[in-house]
């Protein structure tokens, strides 16, 4: 679990300076978060042998599992500089980076699922934890993370400092004025 934590303080001391924001690095870290919580749940559930070589499942989950929530975040952000809404930022983002991202997420799952097949328990509690630690964290990125982004993004969270001020007024604007729904046809 130490080796865990710190991985984690270490992502998020390194994200807040790359990023130049500790919410734009809690935000990249909640998925994360999300994904060793319930891979500690998990492995008490279901009994599972924690032992050295899980303990390097932690930190093995926390730097790739963060290097698909920056991808999410940094694309998000690289929209928002164009002018699109929120909203619109998350979709390109998910549209441009999620094939790549899942793909990318899946054979990491796959590679290590494999070591789960091990008829040593140590090796297959390890696979068994990671690949399941790997999949949680591709699920909260793609549904937990965008929301989350335009919720931050409304309260000036994540844009702040990264865009334009007069291409948040315009997108704000943009917001606020929307077109009424056309009548139903008598």
């Amino acid at each position: 679990m130490l080796l865990t934590y710190l991985a984690i303080l270490f992502v998020f001391l390194f994200l807040s300076v790359r990023l130049r924001s500790v919410i734009r690095s809690l935000l990249s870290l909640v998925p994360v978060l999300i994904a060793v919580g319930t891979a500690s749940l998990v492995a008490f559930a279901f009994s599972l042998k924690l032992s050295p070589i899980t303990a390097v499942g932690g930190p093995l989950v926390v730097a790739a599992c963060t290097e698909f929530t920056s991808l999410i975040l940094l694309r998000f952000v690289e929209e928002r500089r164009r002018g699109l809404t929120p909203e619109e930022s998350v979709e390109v983002a998910a549209s441009r980076t999620g094939r790549a991202f899942i793909v990318s997420a899946l054979t990491a799952i796959a590679g290590v699922a494999v070591i789960a097949t091990s008829s040593l328990p140590l090796l297959r509690d390890f696979g068994i934890i990671v690949a399941m630690n790997v999949a949680v964290a591709l699920l909260s990125a793609l549904v937990v993370l965008p929301p989350m982004l335009v919720w931050a993004d409304r309260r000036n969270w994540v844009s702040r400092g990264l865009v334009k001020p007069e291409i948040l007024e315009r997108t704000a604007a943009r917001e606020r004025i929307e077109p009424a729904p056309a009548p139903a046809p008598s």
